[in-house]
């Protein structure tokens, strides 16, 4: 990638797509002594000397600080880039799920017309419409594409493909419709949504991160 983020105009036949690519890795940092095992600045795999002195924290003390300044500069990009987008689409791709910080994403999406969010993380497949029940992002439809190969999924797979365990995501993208099948590693078709453009509502309340909160979804 060229960058920590970036946002990228793609063209297609008759539409164009503002992708946004964003790090998302502060939901993943805390104190040295909490969450060890999941903790990116966790003093269990880092020493107090631990550094990555010109791409990113310069020690381990200074390690979640400096998640935390990537993360307000990003929100801030986004608010902007986000403002000024004249494509068809604008659909953010980034590694964790918009829950981990459903204010911050649910008043960003409705304040600029977000129309998808594509993340990872957890290790299975999950697909939420704009409407389904259970969706935090307030009205934006997204996608968990965390069961491809490699890993070792959250959920038990079943032999003939009837579960969420592995698999992939088959996007048709159009002008005025994107079409979203989650398939299983079995080739069955788990479920299938359709995007529709979402307007911006420019009074939406102004986009807040709570990422503190997200050690609740680990």
């Amino acid at each position: 990638t060229p960058a920590q983020y970036w946002q990228v105009k793609v063209w297609y036949a008759d539409f164009s797509v503002d992708y946004y690519f964003v790090d998302t890795n502060v939901y993943n940092t805390w104190g040295p002594d909490i969450q060890m095992n999941h903790n990116i600045c966790s003093g269990l795999h880092n020493t107090n000397t631990s550094t990555c002195e010109y791409t990113g924290p310069l020690d381990l003390a200074h390690c979640q600080q400096w998640f935390q300044g990537l993360w307000e500069g990003q929100q801030h990009w986004l608010d902007n880039r986000l403002h000024e987008s004249t494509a068809d689409w604008q659909i953010v791709v980034t590694h964790f799920p918009g829950e981990y910080d459903p204010l911050f994403w649910g008043a960003l999406c409705q304040r600029h017309g977000v129309d998808l969010m594509v993340s990872g993380h957890r290790h299975y497949q999950q697909l939420m419409d704009a409407s389904d029940l259970g969706n935090l992002v307030w009205g934006t439809p997204y996608v968990i594409s965390g069961g491809g190969g490699g890993i070792t999924s959250d959920k038990h797979p079943e032999l003939f493909g009837n579960d969420d365990a592995y698999g992939f995501m088959d996007l048709h993208l159009f002008k005025n419709v994107i079409k979203i099948s989650a398939i299983s590693h079995g080739g069955k078709v788990r479920k299938m949504i359709e995007v529709h453009p979402r307007l911006p509502q420019g009074d939406a309340p102004e986009p807040r991160s709570n990422h503190q909160r997200s050690v609740q979804f680990i």
